[in-house]
């Protein structure tokens, strides 16, 4: 058994049998060293979000974060000001890939300039269940939704760290456990899961000669591509609608966030790129358990 001890944790991190243990007490980081930290930046996809909202609260002092997403408004936290640039998703673009790259891809290069970005992170993306109604036109529109919010993000946060992620950047997508297998009453869910997915193993495949030989293949070599599957989310809508559920079970936010942190200052502590990452929440010692699947 090998053993990890992070100094933003109040507990070592256990690797054993490709399960690794994530504390239950999160703070923000504060790290030991003397030296002085290069400024790096983070492209957040989802910044509104529960965990976008997780991420952001527990960004490191030298991260600076453009934060994506549609409108904020008065009442949304975090608020602007805890964002280092903010950039809102106009409507006409939520609908199509191209025009939504297009605009990303113009508001980002205001921004960056000639400068990289160290870390994409997409946690965009709902879930809703299948309609009730037994009507193709209905279940086309919902189709079309679950792919516009779930799908549409991640392919368009892998094309953009194409071209502004630095070497040894870490690109990381929300996926779900439930789409591992095929499952009842959430076929348009579980479908774009899947295709989140089978994208970050793609990525992660740079060994293929076919691969190595593309544009997209050259420049994954130097990325390292993750998904995490959380089996659920433990916020206070899904609290509201599944009551006679064990919250125990799933997964804070927070367990999340800090990882991802984690993996941004230790890059050698990253799971190999292309992994498909589960997640449910340890209901024996607190925190999370994190089981590398793929």
């Amino acid at each position: 058994m090998s053993t990890f001890n992070y100094c933003s944790r109040s507990k070592p991190v256990f690797l054993l049998q490709r399960i690794f243990y994530v504390s239950k007490t999160h703070k923000k980081y504060h790290f030991f060293s003397t030296k002085s930290k290069r400024h790096k930046n983070v492209l957040l996809i989802g910044c509104k979000g529960t965990l976008g909202k997780s991420i952001v609260h527990h960004t490191p002092q030298h991260y600076k974060v453009i934060g994506v997403d549609i409108e904020l408004n008065d009442n949304d936290d975090p608020p602007r000001q805890n964002l280092d640039n903010f950039i809102s998703i106009p409507n006409s673009c939520l609908n199509s890939l191209e025009a939504q790259c297009q605009f990303l891809h113009t508001e980002i290069s205001k921004i960056m300039g000639n400068k990289g970005i160290d870390g994409i992170f997409c946690t965009a993306g709902k879930f809703e269940k299948d309609p009730h109604q037994n009507s193709i036109l209905e279940h086309s529109k919902h189709f079309q939704n679950i792919f516009n919010a779930n799908l549409n993000p991640v392919i368009c946060a892998s094309l953009l760290s194409m071209e502004f992620i630095n070497r040894n950047g870490l690109f990381v997508s929300i996926g779900a456990s439930a789409a591992l297998a095929p499952s009842v009453g959430m076929t348009a869910y579980v479908t774009s899961k899947a295709a989140c997915h089978n994208l970050i193993q793609a990525l992660g495949n740079t060994n293929s000669a076919s691969k190595s030989n593309s544009f997209i293949g050259k420049t994954y070599q130097n990325i390292t591509s993750l998904a995490l599957l959380p089996n659920c989310l433990d916020t206070p809508i899904n609290r509201r609608d599944m009551p006679k559920s064990d919250p125990r079970q799933w997964v804070k936010p927070d367990d999340i966030s800090t990882q991802i942190w984690e993996w941004m200052e230790f890059p050698d502590l990253r799971p190999k790129s292309g992994s498909l990452i589960k997640i449910r929440g340890d209901t024996r010692n607190g925190g999370a358990l994190f089981i590398l699947s793929r």
